[in-house]
């Protein structure tokens, strides 16, 4: 059994309700105790975080993984172990890889790898559009069912509202959320966003 203690740090967990300095137990990687000492506790580990903050784990909502399609800047494993060094604990990868993921196997290529090397969780976004191209609907259901959290057009933006509205009422069907680049591509005009 894996037991850590870290001692005198701030506690900050606002699901909770907690804001605090104290101390933290941990038996097997789950918080046992906040503050008082179990019975029979005996640490294996003791981390002073004194001065520093002790929080659940950080999200990542744009992650680029760079895998599939560019390995050779980074890769599943290159970026997810830079993202637990700097506390983030699950990563979320936009639609916007090669192959973009617009069908189930595109998900389930990016799980699959996700799970054999990853050091941090990994959950996918599936694309809203077939191709990114702003034109036809993905079949958001199987994207989900191959777990996609979410649909996005990554950094496109649509140009045709009624897609737009489309999608929105087929992923409300799924209660599937929609990540939406804040972009208007008549108003930037290739200019300064």
């Amino acid at each position: 059994m894996n037991r850590i203690l870290i001692t005198n740090g701030h506690l900050l967990d606002p699901a909770n309700g907690l804001d605090r300095t104290g101390d933290l137990f941990i038996a097997d990687e789950s918080i046992v105790s906040i503050g008082e000492k179990p019975e029979g506790f005996t640490p294996d580990q003791t981390i002073d975080a004194t001065g520093k903050l002790v929080i659940p784990g950080l999200i990542d909502l744009d992650a680029r993984l760079r895998e599939p399609g560019l390995e050779q800047k980074g890769t599943i494993v290159s970026e997810t172990k830079a993202a637990a060094s700097g506390g983030i604990t699950t990563v979320i990868c936009p639609p916007d890889t090669s192959p973009v993921i617009d069908t189930p196997a595109d998900a389930e290529l990016i799980r699959r790898r996700a799970k054999q090397s990853a050091h941090a969780r990994v959950l996918s976004v599936g694309a809203l559009t077939i191709g990114l191209e702003g034109e036809q609907l993905t079949e958001m259901s199987s994207l989900q069912v191959s777990g996609c959290v979410a649909v996005s057009n990554a950094r496109r933006p649509l140009r045709n509202n009624l897609v737009y509205r489309r999608a929105m009422e087929y992923a409300a069907t799924w209660d599937l959320p929609i990540f939406v680049q804040a972009n208007d591509h008549t108003l930037s005009n290739n200019g300064c966003r």
